[in-house]
């Protein structure tokens, strides 16, 4: 009897799983609005340390996504292409851009609250690629991995999905270059935790 009700419950839950647990997959492309920390300046000369806010700027991200659905809840990988940008001005009476180039990789859990709402959090793990200070200085990061964690909703329509996060830093890290004039010999560092706000778009390919 034992042995009929266990083979009775298996069977049951082989034939309604396709019925609860489907999964998608598709491309996605967005705008974040990004800040950084500040710019800071320690120098030799007259014990300078000054420090300069960055300026919100608009960049760009690419990736896919894999997205398992359960009944209310669904679980959703990332891959994602970050270019990021800030500028910072007062620097020699210049205005300088500081870009910054990453994979991004979210895990994020979500819930349907009203169809077709959708709310979510999850961690990310960020892998920097490439740092730079416009116009010319390339950057020594301290840390190429950092973690992140996001927040969002999202409205999904059919194949397409529109998604709005907010995506920050767990951790401090510092990308720093020394400046090239030998007189001087200040160092310069920036803050890259960063505060993100994205809006993004998906088509789903299955």
């Amino acid at each position: 009897m034992k042995k009929i009700v266990v083979t009775s419950i298996s069977i049951l839950f082989y034939l309604t799983m396709p019925a609860q647990l489907s999964v998608d997959y598709g491309v996605k492309a967005g705008l974040n609005y990004n800040g950084n920390g500040n710019l800071t300046i320690v120098g030799t000369l007259a014990g300078l340390n000054e420090k300069i806010s960055s300026e919100n700027e608009i960049g760009y991200q690419l990736g896919f996504y894999t997205q398992v659905n359960f009944t209310k809840i669904f679980i959703r990988p990332e891959l994602i292409l970050s270019h990021t940008k800030n500028s910072y001005n007062n620097i020699l009476a210049l205005s300088s851009e500081f870009k910054m180039t990453s994979l991004e990789f979210p895990v994020l859990v979500g819930f349907s609250v009203i169809k077709p709402l959708h709310l979510y959090a999850g961690p990310s793990l960020q892998y920097i690629i490439n740092t730079k200070f416009a116009p010319s200085f390339d950057l020594n990061i301290e840390n190429t991995i950092a973690f992140k964690y996001a927040i969002g909703a999202d409205i999904q329509l059919h194949k397409f999905t529109v998604d709005l996060r907010y995506t920050s830093n767990i951790s401090e890290n510092l990308a720093s270059f020394l400046d090239q004039v030998p007189a001087d010999g200040a160092g310069y560092f920036i803050e890259t935790k960063s505060n993100q706000l994205i809006l993004s778009f998906a088509y789903q390919l299955n």
